[in-house]
């Protein structure tokens, strides 16, 4: 089979993947100089995780999602709030003493449940199976470990 005539869906999958993986690699770089001004303001708190990946994993999906929503602000912006809110939404518990406890796999699996809820909205006039989308994002939370 030469590569013209290999499946549309192959090179997408890819490049799918390929901007994941460097929404992951931008967010982290995102999360050290967002810290490094935390830092020197004089506070502790981890808004910064889901700040950075938020936007680093929204923007370069949002490169290959626009095929799809028609807007790269659209996916960015879902994925931003998806990913930073459980993160922003637990440091402002904890700073009003709620007793709210940081764990990163529970904040990533909640995070991907929102994101996937919120990017689910947009995909969903387009694909019928929108609502997986949902699950494939809760279990892409599920990978990063402390």
């Amino acid at each position: 089979m030469t590569e013209s005539e290999q499946p549309t869906e192959q090179p997408f999958f890819r490049r799918w993947l390929l901007s994941s993986f460097l929404g992951w690699l931008l967010g982290f770089v995102l999360i050290m100089a967002i810290s490094v001004v935390w830092n020197m303001i004089g506070g502790t708190a981890q808004f910064m995780i889901g700040l950075g990946m938020g936007a680093g994993v929204g923007f370069m999906q949002g490169r290959v999602a626009i095929q799809w929503v028609g807007s790269v602000s659209a996916w960015t912006w879902a994925t931003f709030l998806g990913l930073s809110a459980p993160f922003v939404l637990g440091d402002i518990g904890r700073a009003l003493g709620l007793g709210i406890g940081y764990s990163l796999p529970i904040y990533m699996l909640i995070s991907g449940l929102l994101a996937g809820l919120l990017q689910r909205r947009l995909l969903s006039g387009r694909f019928e199976g929108a609502n997986w989308w949902v699950l494939a994002s809760l279990l892409g939370g599920a990978f990063p470990r402390d």
